[in-house]
């Protein structure tokens, strides 16, 4: 009886291959080409004998052999089949030869190929790049040409310094993982699943900012869509489900909050539980805004649909966060949740954002868990004396820890924008909420301690032509603009209609802004406000900035920064530490929760005591 070489245990075979002399330098393929494995001695001709007693004879006739073809995106895999294909080895220690990886093996065995491949993918990445920001500028050159000239130069910064850099999307992208990415990627590949596939359903993958979460979140879901596996990507907000391509929370399970609970239509619209039943996995970014409650909300929501007891219903679950940034608005933090338990973590540590800033990477490290060195505290102390003092800087974003400074920084800057003529009312105006409580009309700024709890639409919105602004609302998500989307004001048509232009990826979106109304209950009377769905953005409060990345970023280190996080939040916004300017500083704004800090040590330790079980 022949054994086959396509058969799943070829691999065993070729290791457990006869010791003769002959097939000491006989690498995977060229063995299975040219000797037939068979159980039966055979009848005539030389034959050898393996070591499990089979018997191996040469072939009459060299055979083609299949093997399953592999691409750079299943990482280890692939590398792990490209020595096997060429090296003459007696077992898997042999395939990684004291090296961490298989990945690092090729890379040590064949560096002019594997250099080859890596030139080749960041050339592409940076054509790609040049071509995005040529086709962007282009894009602003035209747009201008239509504006007043004293508009022409503010309005070009600010749509430029808006551009956000495209993310890697070729298919060798995963080559650029640093040694960390790799490590986790391939964990995740490899063990994330249902417990009846004998893997692990339930991963935290955490690092702080600008460590690549989203680069590995982007090649875990190009790998599901690979192996055609649904999954659902979530975020809490909008601008963190923008980043990711993914849905907000909220709209993707068809959730709505109520003062002190929350409830979805999943369970009672049949199309909507039939969509969410055929889902394998589950993915929810800056993890850290969600509450416990809403996380066993979630999980319960899952496991009911799924009906399985288990966590999220025993589906796959990744959760992806940095859980120093800033808790949730409402409720305990996520860790609290009695599902939390069931995660296992995976460390992300290279910079990535800062990574040619490594100084400044180090100091948003002591940033984070509080522990400012005598170093970090002098530059900051640097930083401050070499401020200038000017604040109606176009060039940067203004990062606050309380609305009414950054209200006042945006009315100054505003305030210094050119008008299109010499009348001065040309080109601006401020628009004023019409708010009602119960039907009767009310002053916005008397109702604005009461309606910030249920609308985020301003009381007031100071509309010039040149300003810098953030769109308030999803209602726009399919045209890939959200609650956080920052763009600039082109054209006031008339009180309720202004023309806003957004960086849409490497274009620009370019729309008619009119107002709207919220409707709301407060402790039962019916109230709403109307507004346009915008607010000044030159600054920002620090919850407003969580999830983006700033081109340059100002903020004041002192009593404005009241909540655990916010400083942390506030700095790492910034790509580079030449690009942060801080206004003050007092090391006491420096707040961290000791609760997240023990959290943080727990996880390290499990990480520590069971990592080798996700480790080959």
């Amino acid at each position: 009886e022949q054994l086959s070489p396509y058969w799943d245990d070829a691999i065993d075979k070729y290791f457990d291959r006869p010791s003769d002399d002959i097939f000491n330098n006989i690498t995977y393929p060229l063995y299975h080409r040219n000797y037939i494995i068979q159980k039966n001695q055979p009848t005539n001709g030389i034959y050898y004998i393996d070591k499990k007693n089979r018997f191996v004879k040469k072939r009459q006739k060299e055979i083609l052999v299949r093997f399953q073809h592999l691409t750079i995106e299943q990482s280890e895999s692939f590398f792990y089949q490209q020595l096997l294909l060429r090296l003459p080895v007696n077992n898997e220690a042999d395939l990684k030869n004291s090296y961490p990886t298989y990945k690092a093996h090729f890379e040590a065995k064949y560096p002019a190929e594997f250099s080859l491949t890596l030139n080749h993918v960041q050339n592409s990445m940076q054509s790609n790049i040049q071509k995005y920001t040529k086709n962007y500028q282009n894009l602003i050159d035209k747009l201008i040409t239509s504006l007043h000239t004293n508009l022409q130069h503010i309005i070009r910064i600010q749509l430029f310094n808006l551009l956000q850099q495209p993310n890697p999307s070729t298919n060798l992208s995963s080559i650029l993982f640093s040694e960390d990415q790799y490590k986790i990627f391939n964990i995740l590949i490899n063990n994330w699943g249902q417990r009846n596939n004998s893997k692990h359903p339930y991963f935290f993958l955490t690092g702080s900012a600008g460590t690549g979460k989203s680069f590995i979140t982007q090649q875990i879901v190009n790998f599901l869509t690979k192996k055609n596996i649904k999954y659902l990507l979530m975020a809490p907000t909008g601008v963190a489900a923008k980043n990711i391509d993914g849905q907000t929370i909220h709209s993707a399970l068809h959730i709505r909050n109520t003062q002190v609970y929350f409830e979805t239509l999943s369970y009672y619209n049949d199309q909507q539980k039939k969509e969410l039943s055929q889902i394998k996995a589950i993915i929810i970014d800056e993890v850290s805004m969600v509450s416990s409650a809403f996380l066993s909300f979630i999980s319960s929501l899952f496991a009911k649909i799924h009906k399985n007891s288990l966590p999220f219903g025993g589906i796959p679950t990744l959760l992806i966060g940095d859980l120093a940034q800033l808790p949730p608005v409402n409720g305990k933090q996520v860790f609290f949740a009695p599902e939390w338990l069931e995660f296992f973590p995976l460390f992300l540590t290279t910079s990535h954002r800062q990574c040619e800033d490594m100084l400044f990477y180090k100091i948003l490290q002591e940033i984070r868990v509080g522990k400012l060195s005598p170093q970090t505290i002098s530059l900051i102390n640097e930083k401050v004396l070499s401020y200038q003092s000017s604040v109606t800087s176009i060039d940067t974003s203004y990062i606050c820890g309380f609305r009414h400074d950054a209200d006042s920084i945006n009315n100054l800057i505003c305030g210094f924008l050119p008008t299109s003529n010499n009348d001065t009312s040309s080109g601006s105006l401020i628009s004023m909420a019409v708010d009602h409580i119960n039907n009767n009309k009310c002053e916005p700024k008397e109702c604005n301690k009461q309606f910030k709890h249920y609308t985020n639409l301003p009381s007031e919105l100071i509309i010039r032509e040149g300003a810098r602004v953030m769109f308030l609302t999803n209602k726009l998500f399919k045209e890939e603009l959200c609650n956080g989307s920052i763009g600039i004001i082109t054209k006031i048509i008339d009180e309720n209609r202004i023309e806003v232009v957004f960086p849409i990826n490497s274009e620009i979106n370019q729309i008619i802004v009119e107002k709207i109304t919220a409707y709301f209950n407060m402790n039962g009377i019916p109230a709403q406000r109307t507004q346009f769905p915008l607010q000044n953005a030159f600054a920002l409060t620090v919850h407003k900035t969580q999830g983006l990345t700033l081109p340059h970023a100002t903020v004041s280190l002192d009593e404005q920064m009241f909540a655990n996080g916010q400083a942390y939040v506030a700095m790492s916004r910034a790509k580079s530490w030449k690009n942060l300017e801080i206004r003050s500083f007092n090391p006491n704004a420096i707040r961290v929760d000791n609760e997240m800090l023990q959290e943080l040590d727990r996880l390290q330790q499990k990480y520590n005591t069971l990592q080798s079980k996700y480790i080959s």
